[in-house]
């Protein structure tokens, strides 16, 4: 239920319009003096404000002010029997949200009241939004302290905040690295921490779309402009006007959708397809890539000016197996992600483990680690990570898995599960294959024929 703050010096009419207000299921506080409405201010803390344009002595233009002082996104509409032109511009400067006369027909007072608490709920809803898409400055950490992630910390403490700027205005951001590396968590900082902050931040993954749809879903399309688009619609630089719009692999992107983002960056301006008439922008452009641009550019698929343009600022992101102690900090940090996601028990890391993460190539970097560590905290049930827990020969180029044992099983299949759980059940039973077949609810021969089959020995054997 909303709650609707009348203040009007007239108190017979405030509480006529608080009646009529609470049988429509709003709850409604009245004041009648500017002291009183602040004070009610704080304490009934109101989704919506009727405020009369005359409080006794006090202007209530004066009380506007205040009261958007305190809270600058509170609507308040006003009210008065002295309406004017003049006097319903004043009201707005001031920040009130609509106008209206007394008398008034209460039918339409209330969808004045209406129309006003479902901006109020819209807006709030898209921030919501667009927090949970973005999350706030706090939300999004680069983890990290190693020699090879230092100056991604620093780059992003430069780059991250330019004091008054439009968003088209920002300098181009560029992120290189490997698959994997946190280019899209490094752009989501740069906008949560810049100040387009509470503008909307857009991702599009370059290579999640055919290239025939790619410039319609970048710029919009005119009604007509092809077989299936029987209305008009915004592109994502439309969309993104005010905030940023990132573009992951932007590589992928054609020739022609390249000349495309290349004008709007330049020039402000886009022409969506179908359409005769150009469109202004304003955006802040983030571009992440793992290709070679300058040889694609070399090669003649990327436009080298296009290029230019997006490397004003660039940053490269290290491999996780340059980071050295971070690749520890990491696994420790899923663990304690998954066991929260699943209800577990935090795990600690066996120095194997810890060895085995240190040693491994991580070819898909910090998301291979992370599923890495989420399998292991779905499929172990020992307190102890240790580093056949993990997996990780399944996960090696078939040159290096000179150290997976004869028999072994092929990752992913119900064999390698099988294998795992009884490499679990003796791991917690300290190899006792009497307990863990117990444990298993299978007879201890068959442990042991199965132990032959997939080559499962105890330690140090």
């Amino acid at each position: 239920m909303s709650t609707v703050l009348i203040v009007d010096d007239e108190e017979i009419h405030a509480r006529a319009l608080a009646r009529f207000l609470s049988g429509r299921g709003y709850a409604c506080e009245v004041a009648t003096s500017h002291a009183a409405a602040l004070e009610a201010l704080r304490a009934a803390r109101p989704q919506l404000v009727l405020l009369d344009l005359r409080l006794g002595d006090v202007d209530g233009l004066e009380t506007l002010r205040q009261v958007k002082s305190l809270d600058p996104s509170l609507p308040v509409i006003m009210m008065t029997a002295y309406g004017s032109v003049e006097t319903a511009v004043r009201a707005m400067k001031a920040g009130a949200l609509d106008y209206v006369q007394k008398p008034m027909d209460l039918e339409e007072l209330e969808l004045v009241v209406s129309r006003a608490l479902g901006e109020v709920r819209a807006r709030e809803r898209l921030e919501f939004l667009q927090r949970r898409e973005v999350g706030g400055p706090d939300e999004l950490v680069l983890l990290g302290e190693s020699p090879a992630i230092r100056p991604v910390h620093e780059f992003i403490e430069r780059a991250a905040r330019f004091e008054g700027l439009a968003a088209g205005e920002h300098p181009t951001v560029l992120l290189l690295g490997e698959t994997g590396t946190g280019k899209d968590l490094v752009a989501r900082i740069l906008h949560a921490r810049s100040t387009l902050a509470r503008e909307a931040f857009i991702a599009l993954d370059c290579t999640t779309l055919p290239r025939n749809l790619i410039e319609a879903e970048l710029f919009g399309y005119e009604r007509g402009a092809f077989t299936d688009a029987r209305a008009a619609k915004r592109g994502l630089v439309e969309v993104a006007a005010g905030g940023t719009l990132f573009l992951d692999e932007v590589g992928e992107l054609d020739l022609e959708a390249q000349g495309k983002l290349l004008r709007a960056i330049e020039e402000k301006r886009i022409r969506r397809v179908g359409g005769l008439a150009d469109v202004p922008t304003d955006v802040r452009i983030i571009a992440a890539t793992n290709r070679d641009l300058q040889r694609l550019a070399n090669e003649g698929r990327f436009r080298l000016d296009l290029l230019y343009r997006l490397k004003v600022l660039t940053l490269a992101l290290p491999p996780l197996r340059e980071r050295g102690d971070d690749i520890q900090w990491l696994a420790e940090h899923f663990i304690n992600l998954y066991a929260r996601k699943y209800d577990r028990h935090p795990k600690r890391l066996g120095p194997d483990a810890v060895a085995a993460l240190a040693g491994f190539p991580w070819l898909g970097n910090v998301r291979e680690l992370a599923h890495v560590i989420e399998r292991a905290m779905l499929l172990v049930e020992a307190d102890t990570l240790e580093a056949w827990h993990l997996g990780l020969e399944s996960h090696l180029p078939a040159e290096a898995q000179d150290t997976v044992p004869a028999g072994a099983p092929a990752p992913g299949t119900l064999q390698e599960v099988e294998r795992q759980l009884m490499r679990q059940a003796l791991e917690s039973n300290g190899w006792n294959v009497s307990e863990a077949a117990r444990r298993l609810g299978v007879s201890r021969e068959v442990l042991r024929y199965r132990m032959k089959k997939y080559a499962i020995t105890p330690p140090n054997r």
